[in-house]
């Protein structure tokens, strides 16, 4: 089965299982509750869309977080969300290594895609990230707050490198 991603004719459900860890059932099934979110006929999401897709994270609280997250996945031309972007991240979030897994919390902590962080936008996305966990119920909570404490402490002593934060200072 094919798939259009925008103008030009996708990759089919086989030719994406052969690029990720997800079998052919399941990119199907991805590919229908994809259509069921996007309003458009062009197989992407806009921001709007995939923050309701999301469910508790897309919720008003995680506003500022699930559109960083979308701005990190979707096509930066467009900036939509394709299909094909979708499932890559969908098999980069279960599969990927820890390198992979790195480089897009770089790209999500880099607020202005300078190629670095800085102390400025590790707090505004510490902070944001603090709020939304504030807002959900304990059975919600995939992080607790000793989680970002920690992440914070490790934060802070990679900034005593200097004043910014490239890929390779993260990733140590």
């Amino acid at each position: 089965m094919s798939f259009a991603c925008g103008s030009s004719q996708g990759p089919s459900f086989s030719d994406l299982a052969s690029k990720t860890k997800l079998s052919v059932a399941q990119i199907s099934n991805f590919y229908s509750f994809f259509k069921k979110c996007s309003k458009s006929n062009d197989d992407t999401l806009t921001c709007e869309e995939f923050r309701n897709s999301l469910g508790v994270l897309g919720s008003k609280q995680g506003d500022f977080i699930s559109s960083r997250l979308y701005q990190v996945i979707s096509d930066p031309k467009t900036k939509k969300l394709t299909f094909v972007n979708y499932i890559m991240f969908l098999n980069l979030v279960n599969f990927g290594t820890k390198d992979e897994k790195l480089s897009h919390c770089f790209k999500f902590f880099d607020i202005d895609n300078k190629g670095f962080i800085t102390n400025n936008d590790f707090v505004t996305i510490m902070l944001k990230l603090c709020e939304f966990i504030s807002s959900l119920t304990v059975s919600q909570v995939l992080i607790t707050q000793s989680d970002l404490e920690i992440l914070y402490k490790d934060f802070m002593k990679k900034m005593k490198l200097g004043n910014k934060l490239n890929m390779d200072n993260f990733k140590a």
